[in-house]
């Protein structure tokens, strides 16, 4: 059966669909996938950051880490609005990373 349109999926069941699609994942979930997944030596992008569990099991863990969100909610690493239903990605550069200019100027920096 095809999925069809998965903009009108929601409706799949009685639940209302939350504001602004927040939900919230559990801190012990997020710690599960960090045990069991190595992210050394990588930045950790939660595009729809909302509370900041994601980000904040990761920097506590000492990752670098950059929140985004549609909606500022007071995450602890919360950097900037971004909405992660456009197009591209926010130019984001972790605390302490050194970027020249002809890195901005020739899109040489990861796009987070």
């Amino acid at each position: 059966m095809p999925a069809g349109n998965v903009a009108q999926n929601h409706r799949s069941t009685a639940f209302e669909r939350a504001a602004q699609d927040w939900y919230v994942e559990p801190r012990f979930c997020v710690e599960q996938l960090a045990d069991a997944v190595s992210f050394e030596g990588h930045t950790i992008w939660d595009p729809c950051c909302g509370g900041g569990n994601i980000t904040n099991t990761f920097a506590d863990r000492g990752h670098a880490v950059i929140a985004t969100d549609i909606v500022d909610r007071g995450a602890r690493h919360f950097g900037e609005i971004w909405d992660a239903t456009t197009t591209g990605a926010p130019l984001c550069v972790p605390t302490g990373a050194r970027v020249t200019k002809q890195q901005l100027v020739t899109s040489q920096v990861t796009h987070m």
